[in-house]
C-alpha cells in the first residue's frame, strides 16, 4: 500500500512548483509580446492599405466611415475598427511608415508604447 505524503512540506515539491510557475509566467509574457507585435504589424499593414487606397481611388472622404460600417456589419463581434480607430490606423502608418520597418524584436517596449498611444487599447 502506498504511503500518503504531504507534498506541501517537501522542499523538492515546493521547488518544482516554483519552476512550473516560472515557466508559465515566462510563456504568458512571451505569448503576449508575440501577439502585440503581430497586432502592430497588422495595424501597420491595414494603415498602408487604407492610405494607398485613398490615394489611388476617388472614393472620397466618406471611405473610412463606410469601411467601419461595413466591417461592423460583416464581423459584428470584432471590436476596434470604428471610424476613429481606422483614422488612427491610417495615421499610424503614415507617421511611422519608415521607422517601424527598422524596429527590431528587441524593442518591444517602444512597440508597446506606439501601440497604446495610437489605438487606445
Amino acid at each position: 500500500m502506498e504511503q500518503s505524503l504531504n507534498l506541501k512540506t517537501l522542499d523538492e515539491y515546493k521547488n518544482f512548483i516554483v519552476d512550473v510557475k516560472s515557466k508559465i509566467n515566462y510563456s504568458q509574457t512571451k505569448i503576449a509580446s508575440t501577439v502585440n507585435s503581430a497586432l502592430l504589424m497588422f495595424y501597420w499593414e491595414l494603415g498602408k492599405m487604407i492610405s494607398l487606397k485613398q490615394k489611388e481611388t476617388a472614393w472620397g472622404s466618406k471611405f473610412i466611415e463606410q469601411m467601419a460600417q461595413d466591417l461592423k456589419k460583416e464581423l459584428p463581434a470584432l471590436k476596434g475598427f470604428s471610424r476613429t480607430n481606422l483614422f488612427y490606423i491610417k495615421k499610424f502608418y503614415e507617421s511611422y511608415s519608415t521607422s517601424l520597418v527598422q524596429l527590431s524584436g528587441g524593442q518591444n517596449d517602444k512597440i508597446e508604447s506606439i501601440h497604446l498611444r495610437y489605438f487606445k487599447l
